[in-house]
């Protein structure tokens, strides 16, 4: 075997190890519905290294903030929008008795 197809053959399993890597952290995260869920495993398999970054740098820059749990606004009509965000954050607005 020759130097290159052992680099080929390492390339393809670390490729392959972050995308299953990224795709059990997005199923078990609570930050999406499952329809994000499937999109973003989608984008991890169809653009294998490119998405399997792009979503887990996503997930990771998410973990700890409750202002990013999107399971919270589930339809496109109910989405946060700036101004809500900033509102609930200084205790105006839902579930504060306003």
């Amino acid at each position: 075997m020759h130097a290159y197809e052992v680099v080929a053959i390492l390339l393809l399993v670390s490729v392959l190890a972050a995308d299953i890597w990224v795709t059990i952290a997005v199923s078990r995260s609570v930050y999406y519905s499952r329809r994000q869920k499937r999109i973003q495993v989608c984008i991890v398999w169809l653009v294998p290294l490119a998405g399997a970054l792009l979503v887990g740098v996503f997930l990771y820059s998410q973990r700890d903030n409750p202002v990013f749990d999107t399971r919270a606004y589930p339809e496109p009509s109910e989405k946060a929008t700036p101004i809500t965000i900033e509102a609930s954050l200084h205790g105006h607005g839902h579930g504060h008795g306003n």
